[in-house]
């Protein structure tokens, strides 16, 4: 493997192929860094404030270059169910997945956040598990351990990579790489609790357990309740390794229909709210007749409150037609695209009408003394019917 990738690293055209990508093939050819401008901070939940900085030219091509030799080794070697930031593979994909495994069956939800990803990553647990040739390991412990000039005082980084280069993305999902087998194999020496109040080792399928991840958020769908808490254990000893630990505040257990401690049924995950409904006496069973429940999946309500505050922050700032344009359409058009394929004909339609009422507003505040049915004809037309 590693005289492979020699050969590819030696490849005029996988140079020439790096430089296009870096200079010209992206939207951020002009991004700054030490090039361009100089280390910026950007907000971050609103609360932290997160840096925000951009390697040389050359090392991005460099960076790129690594990225094409590693990247074609790891796709080969990577988990089915890890769908963060890898080709191929988007969110859809792991919404997709988590509707399988629960569409005909009842589970609980493990829902897992790692604190601090990028920030946390211990450097000789990557590299130990990069399995590629010393030199190659060599400069990427290199663009680890830089450091950081800011303000003119340089900044050592000691563990975590920053978010902002090209290779960050594949050394998360590598340093994360070898969870969900070792949970499948956790599973089979599982122990539970008899009706003798004994403990025994009960094997089972690997499809009894799944297990969606995508970046530093996953979640665990058991059959059984026993497992989650020893669930939990074991990833934070996977986790501690690597110099990771959970994120408590945002770790949860729930369940797909039922509640569960005082919390109700259904999760939030990737800006998708995903829950199982009972099926009533008279209401038509569209799926399996044997089933009790049916699966649905929507659009979270926090992501639909902040979609219309977006719009109504527009709506509000802007005062010419073609700029309100402008900013609103993109963030209509890309927001319906990301929720179109799951149920969200009532999202639609309640944003829709809160759009309508935040637009009659604008055109109030910009025309004070024009009626609404002059405003209907300016801003509004109607198709003409075919007779």
């Amino acid at each position: 493997m590693t005289r492979l990738q020699k050969i590819l690293l030696s490849f005029k055209s996988a140079e020439l192929k790096a430089v296009r990508r870096v200079t010209q093939g992206n939207t951020g050819k002009k991004t700054a860094g030490i090039d361009g401008v100089k280390r910026i901070s950007i907000a971050k939940n609103g609360k932290q404030n997160r840096p925000l900085g951009t390697p040389t030219i050359e090392d991005r091509v460099k960076q790129y270059l690594v990225l094409l030799v590693l990247e074609s080794q790891w796709e080969a070697n990577f988990e089915a169910n890890s769908y963060g930031f890898r080709p191929g593979k988007s969110c859809h994909g792991a919404i997709e997945a988590i509707f399988i495994a629960i569409n005909q069956k009842l589970k609980y939800v493990l829902n897992v956040e790692i604190q601090s990803c990028f920030n946390e990553i211990n450097h000789n647990a990557l590299v130990v598990k990069l399995l590629t040739s010393p030199l190659m390991k060599k400069q990427i412990r290199a663009w680890l351990k830089a450091g950081l000039l800011e303000n003119e005082v340089e900044n050592s980084t000691d563990k975590g990579t920053p978010q902002d280069r090209l290779i960050s993305l594949l050394l998360m999902s590598i340093i994360l790489h070898g969870m969900e087998n070792g949970i499948i194999d956790y599973i089979k020496t599982f122990k539970t609790k008899g009706s003798d109040e004994k403990y025994f080792i009960k094997r089972r399928r690997s499809s009894s357990v799944s297990t969606i991840q995508h970046a530093d958020d996953f979640v665990i769908l058991p059959e059984n309740e026993l497992f989650l808490k020893s669930c939990t254990a074991f990833i934070e000893s996977f986790l501690l390794d690597l110099g990771l630990k959970l994120n408590d505040d945002k770790t949860q257990i729930r369940h797909t229909l039922f509640s569960y401690e005082n919390k109700k049924p259904g999760f939030d995950f990737l800006g998708f709210y995903i829950r199982q409904y009972p099926i009533g006496k008279y209401t038509i069973r569209r799926t399996n007749a044997a089933l009790s429940f049916r699966t649905l999946i929507q659009p979270s309500k926090a992501k639909i409150q902040k979609h219309f505050e977006t719009m109504k922050k527009v709506t509000i700032n802007t005062r010419q037609t073609e700029m309100l344009l402008m900013e609103l359409n993109p963030k209509i058009i890309g927001w319906a695209i990301y929720y179109r394929t799951v149920v969200s004909y009532k999202s639609f339609k309640w944003l829709n009408r809160l759009l309508s009422r935040a637009l009659l507003r604008w055109q109030y505040k910009k025309h004070l003394t024009r009626s609404c049915k002059w405003l209907n004809s300016c801003y509004y037309y109607e198709k003409v019917r075919r007779k």
